[in-house]
C-alpha cells in the first residue's frame, strides 16, 4: 500500500521496524555508557578510553536520530480532524483520508497487505497498542477472538471507507485524528462475524467503545506535564503577597483542591466545571449553586474546579484562587458564639483577601426559614457582595424551597442543575477510578469487572444515584478482594459483596440455584396445599427474572390473589419469600383496611409538610430485596390504589420529598376476597380454571371493585379454590410437620394418626373461613394440652407422643321420675 510522501509515514514504517520504546531504551543506553568511559579518560587520562566513547557515540548519534524522527510524530497527524460531524461531511476522503491518520494507525495499515480486507486491517490493529491494551484488560487472546470468526472473509470495505466511517467515530470520541481504536470500531459495526465473536466472549461492539475511552484515560494519566505546562501551573514567586491573610476564615473552613486531578474522576464533568468558572466570573452576583441529588458529583465538579484553579489551568481571572469550605456546623455550634459577628469577620477575611471562593453545603439549610439552623438574615447580604463569591451545593427539594422562600436567589445564584449521567459516562468514571483503585488496592481490574459494576449498580441499587453508587460498589470490591489477597478483581467479587449487603440472589446461576428453579414448583407445593395454577404461575415469573428474560424495569413479578379466606394467600406469600430470599421476614405486610381514607397516601410516601418518612419507602429502602405483601387491597382508597400504577408498570415510585424508591427487587403480591362466592359456584359448575379467570375478572369490572388500569398491570389474576376435605387433611399434616420439628428440638417425638387429620380438617375447616381456624384448634387442642402434660412429666426426653383424636362426650342420660 502506497502512502504520501510525507515524513510522518516514514516515521511509522521505522517504527513498525525498530519501536520507539526500543530506541529509546538503546538512546538511554548508549548515551549513558558513552558518557560513562568519558568519565574513565578524564579520569585515567587514557586515550584508548575516550576512543571507545568515541565509537559508542558513533552508535548514539543515529539512533538517537530516529528515536527523536519517530518520537516527534508519535501522537500527531498531517492534519487534525474536524470538531464536528457537520464539517467531517464536506472532507473528501477518497483523496485525503491518511492525512487524517493519527500516528499509530498510519504505522499499523504500513504493514497490512490487503487494508481493503477488514480481518487484515483487524489482525494488524490487534498487533498494536490497542490490541495489547484490549487482550490485558478482557483478558481474552487475540488469537481465541480471531478464531472466533470461524475463519470467514472479512468484509470487502475500501480502505478509505474504513478510514471515513472511523473518523465519524474519532469526531464523536473527541479525538483529534483517527486512532486504532476508531478503526476497530468501525469494523465491528459492519462486520458481524466480529460481533458474534464478541458476544460469545460477554462483550459487544459498544464495549469496544468504553475500552477505547478506558485507554484515552489510561494515557492521559501517564502523561508527564510537558516544560511550558509545568511552568505555567506555577503560580509565580509572590503570586500570593498581596494578598490578605484569613487566619480567622482559615481556622473555620478547609481547603480544597489539594488531591491530584487522577483522583477525582473529573474526566466527565468538564462541561460543569466550566459552566462554574463562567458563572464566578458574571459581572454582578458571581455566585452558583450546584443542584442535584446525593452522589450526583456536586463536591467532585468543586474539587475539579479548585484544581484547575490550583494549578493555573482555570480561567486567567481565577487561577490561584483559593476554594474553601465553611464548617457550616462548627460555626453554629460554637460555644457562647455569636453567629452574627462569626460571619461578619469570615467575609471580612474574603473581601480583604480577594482571592477566596467559599463553599456551603447543603445551602438550603442555612436559608429556608423555619429551620433551626436558618442564617439567611445574616449571609444574604453578604452573598450580594461583588468582592464575594459563593457556591452553594443543594438538592433539586432544597433548591425548590430556597427559591420559594427567598425568590431574590435565583438572581443571586447562577443554578447549574447536575443529572445522572449516562452509561457511557457511568463508564468513564469507573474507568477513572479504577486506575487510582490499582495503586491504592494493589488489585488489577477488568473491563467485564466494570460492565458488571455499572449493570448490578443499575438492577440493584436503583434508588440510589449513579455514578456515587457504581464507584461505592466498585471501591468496596477491590477492599474486599484486597482483604482477600485477591491480586485481580473479578466480576464474582462484585456480585459477593451485593450478597454480603442484602442477601440478595446475584450472578450467574450456579447448579444448586438451577436445580432449585427447575423445582420451584415442587417446593412450594411443600408449604402449599393444592393451587397448582397459581404455584405454577410465580415459578414461571421467577425463572423469567433469574434468566433475564422479564424486563428489568419491573418488579420480579406482581400478581393479584382472589379467593375465599384461609385457601393459602398468605402462606403461598410465605413460601415464595423463604424460597426466593432466604426467609420468610423478607416478606414486609401491609394491612390495606388501614389505608381507607385519601389522606392515608402520606403514610405509606410520607409527608414533606410533616417532614415525615412514608411506611413503604422506608421499608422497601431498608430491604429492596423483598416480597411485598398487600392484603383486603380491594378496602385501600382509590388515591392509594393510583400509587401502584406506576409501582406494577416501571417498578419504581416517588415518596414525598421527591426521592426514588425502587421496587425493581421486590415481588408485589395483593390479596382480595373478592369473587369468592363465584369462585365456588364456578369450580362446583366444573367450570374450567382459564375460563374462571376470565369470567372473575369481568365480574370484578362489572361491580366496580378494581378499574381495569389497575388490574391489567399485574403479570398475573390468580384464582384461588376452596380447599376440599383430602386437602384440608394436607394443611394439618403441615402444621402438625412444623409441631413436631419443634418438639424434636426439646428432645420429644409426635406421631399422628390418619383419624386425627380427620378429626382436624372437620374441626378447623369451614366453607366461610377456610382453614383458617385451624391453626388455632392445634393451639387450643393439641398444643394447650401438650405443654400441660410436659410439664406435669408425663413424657420423657426421647420419647414418641402419640396424637389421638378426641373421644366423643357421650350425651347426658335422660333424668327419670322415682
Amino acid at each position: 500500500m502506497r502512502f504520501p510522501r510525507h515524513p510522518l509515514f516514514e516515521a511509522a514504517a521505522l517504527e513498525r521496524v525498530i519501536a520507539a520504546e526500543d530506541l529509546a531504551a538503546a538512546r538511554l543506553l548508549l548515551g549513558g555508557t558513552a558518557l560513562l568511559f568519558v568519565v574513565l579518560a578524564v579520569a585515567t587520562g587514557s586515550a584508548a578510553w575516550l576512543g571507545v566513547a568515541l565509537l559508542i557515540f558513533a552508535f548514539f548519534i543515529p539512533v538517537a536520530w530516529c528515536a527523536g524522527f519517530i518520537g516527534y510524530y508519535i501522537g500527531r497527524s498531517i492534519t487534525p480532524l474536524p470538531g464536528d460531524i457537520v464539517a467531517w461531511e464536506k472532507i473528501p476522503f477518497e483523496a485525503e483520508w491518511p492525512a487524517y491518520l493519527e500516528f499509530s494507525a498510519a504505522a499499523l495499515l504500513t504493514t497490512v497487505g490487503d487494508p481493503d480486507d477488514a480481518h487484515a486491517v483487524l489482525k494488524g490493529i490487534f498487533s498494536s497498542s490497542m490490541g495489547k491494551f484490549f487482550t490485558e484488560r478482557t483478558g481474552i487472546a487475540v488469537g481465541d477472538l480471531m478464531d472466533g470468526l470461524g475463519g470467514e472473509v472479512g468484509p470487502r470495505m475500501p480502505v478509505a471507507e474504513l478510514a471515513r466511517r472511523a473518523a465519524k467515530i474519532a469526531i464523536e470520541r473527541k479525538h483529534a485524528a483517527i486512532r486504532p481504536a476508531d478503526l476497530l470500531s468501525a469494523i465491528a459495526a459492519a462486520d458481524p462475524a466480529l460481533q458474534r465473536s464478541l458476544r460469545a466472549r460477554d462483550l459487544s461492539p459498544r464495549d469496544l467503545d468504553h475500552i477505547s475511552h478506558w485507554l484515552d484515560i489510561l494515557a492521559e494519566h501517564h502523561r508527564a506535564p510537558h516544560f511550558v505546562e509545568r511552568l505555567l501551573a506555577s503560580p509565580g514567586i509572590g503570586k500570593d503577597w498581596h494578598f490578605g491573610f484569613t487566619v480567622f476564615l482559615d481556622s473555620r473552613s478547609e481547603p480544597l483542591g489539594r488531591m491530584r486531578e487522577d483522583e477525582l474522576h473529573v474526566v466527565t464533568h468538564q462541561n460543569a466545571i466550566r459552566e462554574l468558572e463562567e458563572a464566578l466570573l458574571r459581572s454582578t452576583s458571581a455566585n452558583a449553586i450546584l443542584v442535584g441529588p446525593p452522589g450526583v458529583g456536586k463536591l467532585t465538579v468543586i474539587k475539579g474546579f479548585a484544581v484547575r484553579a490550583r494549578t493555573g489551568r482555570s480561567r486567567p481571572e481565577l487561577n490561584w484562587d483559593r476554594v474553601v469550605r465553611l464548617s457550616m456546623g462548627e460555626i453554629l455550634g460554637e460555644q457562647g458564639g455569636n453567629a452574627a459577628a462569626t460571619f461578619e469577620r469570615i467575609f471580612q477575611d474574603v473581601e480583604r483577601a480577594g482571592n477566596l471562593i467559599l463553599v456551603i453545603e447543603d445551602l438550603e439549610l442555612y436559608v429556608v426559614p423555619g429551620r433551626s439552623t436558618s442564617v439567611a438574615d445574616l449571609l444574604l447580604p453578604f452573598f450580594r457582595s461583588p468582592r464575594v463569591h459563593v457556591i452553594g451545593l443543594t438538592t433539586p427539594e432544597g433548591y425548590a424551597a430556597m427559591t420559594t422562600a427567598y425568590p431574590a436567589a435565583s438572581s443571586l445564584f447562577h443554578a447549574i442543575q447536575l443529572v445522572e449521567p449516562d452509561e457511557e459516562t457511568v463508564m468513564k468514571i469507573l474507568a477513572d477510578v479504577a486506575l487510582v483503585l490499582e495503586g491504592r488496592y494493589g488489585c488489577f481490574v477488568r473491563f467485564q469487572t466494570l460492565k458488571r459494576v455499572y449493570e448490578l449498580s443499575k438492577s440493584y441499587l436503583a434508588a440510589e444515584p449513579f455514578p456515587a453508587k457504581a464507584v461505592t460498589l466498585l471501591e468496596e470490591a477491590a477492599i474486599a478482594a484486597a482483604a482477600k489477597g485477591n491480586r485481580e478483581l473479578e466480576p464474582e467479587a462484585v456480585e459477593g459483596v451485593l450478597r454480603d449487603k442484602f442477601g440478595a440472589v446475584v450472578g450467574g446461576l450456579d447448579e444448586r440455584e438451577k436445580k432449585l428453579l427447575e423445582n420451584l414448583e415442587a417446593s412450594l407445593h411443600e408449604r402449599v396445599i393444592a393451587q397448582d395454577a397459581a404455584l405454577n404461575a410465580i415459578a414461571d415469573a421467577v425463572r423469567r427474572k433469574r434468566t433475564g428474560v422479564a424486563a428489568g424495569s419491573k418488579p420480579i413479578a406482581s400478581f393479584l390473589f382472589l379467593g375465599p379466606t384461609g385457601v393459602g394467600k398468605t402462606e403461598t406469600a410465605k413460601a415464595l419469600a423463604a424460597i426466593y430470599f432466604g426467609s420468610e421476614d423478607a416478606m414486609i405486610r401491609f394491612d390495606m383496611t388501614e389505608y381507607q381514607n385519601p389522606g392515608d397516601i402520606e403514610r405509606l410516601i410520607g409527608s414533606a409538610a410533616a417532614k415525615t418518612i412514608g411506611l413503604l419507602a422506608e421499608r422497601v429502602r431498608a430491604k429492596p430485596f423483598s416480597l411485598l405483601l398487600f392484603d383486603e387491597i380491594e378496602k385501600a382508597n382509590p388515591n392509594v390504589l393510583n400509587l401502584f400504577l406506576r409501582v406494577l408498570d416501571e417498578g419504581r415510585a416517588t415518596d414525598a420529598f421527591g426521592k426514588p424508591i425502587d421496587f425493581t427487587n421486590t415481588f408485589i403480591i395483593a390479596t382480595s376476597n373478592a369473587g369468592s362466592e363465584l369462585i365456588r359456584e364456578s369450580l362446583d359448575a366444573g367450570m374450567d380454571y382459564a375460563a374462571l379467570q376470565k369470567k372473575l375478572i369481568d365480574e370484578i369490572f362489572r361491580q366496580n371493585i378494581f378499574r381495569p388500569e389497575f388490574v391489567n398491570r399485574f403479570d398475573a389474576v390468580i384464582a384461588y379454590a376452596p380447599l376440599k376435605l383430602d386437602e384440608v387433611k394436607q394443611v394439618a399434616a403441615l402444621m402438625l410437620g412444623k409441631l413436631r420439628a419443634r418438639l424434636e428440638e426439646e428432645g420429644y417425638g409426635l406421631s399422628w394418626s390418619d383419624a386425627e387429620l380427620a378429626w382436624l380438617a372437620k374441626t378447623g375447616y369451614s366453607a366461610t373461613f377456610g382453614a383458617r381456624e385451624l391453626r388455632r384448634v392445634i393451639q387450643d387442642k393439641i398444643e394447650a394440652p401438650l405443654a400441660k402434660d410436659i410439664i406435669a412429666g408425663k413424657y420423657k426426653k426421647g420419647e414418641t407422643i402419640a396424637l389421638e383424636p378426641p373421644v366423643p362426650e357421650a350425651p347426658p342420660a335422660e333424668e327419670t321420675g322415682v
